[in-house]
């Protein structure tokens, strides 16, 4: 279990003493002021993130970040250890080796998977003002069988968290686009929305404007979209402050006529 003493750390607020494989970890809590945080520089730049399997993420300017699928990668190893843990005796040596072992692994899977996903939200924070993602359902997305293992090996829920602190530490705004707005059914040139686009079309294909793209690529642009225009509507002046000065400016040229 976890030990905690702000006693024998007096200049630390909350000390944590725990074991993750066979390593003794200390991990220290120091609350930090949002004025103590350095910003990031303003790039006035706007960035739509479509998530996905096939690709992990795919931004508005054409970047494409693979999934890495670490956990499928190790699957067949993850797999021998359970099958070989089963097999040990109760309490003996030997099944105490095998349970470090597969400890280890799923700790080796975990940092691989957050290191790739901190350095992916790290860029989008440096490079860009305003990022756009989807406001996705992984709780009920995960419940399709044929798509959960590939969903939680990517780990879109870390990615969010990662974005939401991250640019509300560095000054920077994380858009959610509502969860059912069609950004992969909709065409980002002309607005056509088809009625369905199943998974094993990649390639979005507009009939009325003629548009071929990659869907993701798509879905992206939809996504940057949706950032521009917010952007534009916060810079936009007040609409009914404007029609009270022009009524104001109407009545005292009455009153000079």
């Amino acid at each position: 279990s976890d030990v905690c003493s702000s006693d024998l750390f007096p200049s630390h607020d909350t000390i944590h003493l725990y074991t993750r494989s066979d390593k003794l970890i200390l991990s220290s809590f120091v609350p930090q002021l949002e004025q103590d945080i350095e910003q990031k520089p303003k790039t006035d730049k706007i960035v739509g993130c479509d998530i996905g399997i096939k690709s992990f993420l795919v931004t508005s300017d054409n970047e494409f970040y693979e999934s890495n699928k670490y956990f499928s990668k190790s699957q067949a190893k993850v797999k021998s250890l359970n099958k070989s843990l089963s097999r040990k005796q109760k309490g003996s040596n030997r099944r105490k080796r095998i349970r470090l072992k597969l400890a280890k692994l799923h700790n080796k899977i975990q940092n691989q998977r957050n290191y790739y996903i901190h350095n992916i939200t790290t860029k989008l924070v440096n490079n860009y003002d305003v990022i756009v993602i989807e406001d996705l359902n992984v709780s009920g997305m995960v419940k399709n069988r044929r798509l959960s293992k590939s969903i939680s090996d990517a780990s879109f829920s870390t990615f969010r968290s990662q974005l939401e602190y991250k640019t509300k530490w560095y000054g920077k705004e994380l858009i959610l686009a509502d969860r059912f707005y069609a950004s992969t059914k909709t065409c980002s040139k002309c607005g056509t929305k088809k009625d369905s686009m199943s998974l094993s079309e990649r390639i979005y294909k507009c009939e009325v404007c003629g548009m071929e793209i990659d869907r993701d690529l798509n879905s992206a642009y939809n996504l940057r979209a949706i950032g521009v225009n917010v952007a534009e509507s916060t810079r936009r002046p007040n609409k009914t402050s404007i029609d009270a000065k022009v009524d104001e400016l109407c009545k005292n040229i009455s009153v000079i006529i």
